[in-house]
């Protein structure tokens, strides 16, 4: 997740224009007043919305979200009955905690699933409109880079179904017991 909000970052920066704008996201910039990040939405479908921060991502709707951070791949679901306009640190998301019942689970997997296949889709229209060597040369750039602009598209599918999979399990052992 280090890596993509990296090259997310690249794409907000590219001298020929903000590819984040380009596919479709809102920019929310923090009041002049406040230190923060930007932060960037999308609508996934007529009940999910996405926002980006430099310090992570968050898949929501009106009830329940997952929260996966930068530095930490360990998702966390959060109520965000908040004010997402004002959030532009870590600090100010609302409270996470970790999957723990079969439902919760449940909605973790299913919640992972389209972020990880959002992003496949993304990487896949980024490599179609800037070719996949502007990609490869963002993530030369980064020094902690583990993945290949070529294998992003496949890498984050398959991430998408080992999270089903994984919560899937999970919330299955927790019904039984």
């Amino acid at each position: 997740m280090n890596q993509q909000c990296w090259c997310w970052g690249c794409d907000v920066r590219r001298a020929e224009g903000n590819l984040l704008l380009a596919f479709g996201f809102e920019r929310i910039r923090p009041p002049a007043d406040v230190d923060g990040a930007s932060r960037y939405r999308i609508a996934l479908n007529s009940k999910h919305e996405l926002t980006l921060w430099g310090f992570g991502a968050l898949i929501s709707n009106d009830v329940n979200g997952i929260f996966l951070g930068r530095f930490q791949f360990e998702p966390k679901l959060c109520k965000p009955q908040f004010d997402t306009y004002t959030c532009w640190t870590p600090t100010d998301l609302p409270p996470r905690v970790r999957p723990t019942m079969a439902g919760e689970l449940a909605l973790a997997g299913a919640l992972c699933a389209q972020l990880f296949e959002f992003i496949s889709e993304y990487e896949s229209w980024v490599a179609e409109q800037v070719g996949i060597g502007y990609r490869q040369k963002t993530i030369n750039e980064f020094k902690d880079a583990t993945l290949a602009a070529r294998d992003a598209k496949m890498q984050w599918q398959r991430l998408a179904k080992q999270a089903k999979r994984y919560y899937g399990r999970q919330a299955a052992r927790h019904r039984i017991n």
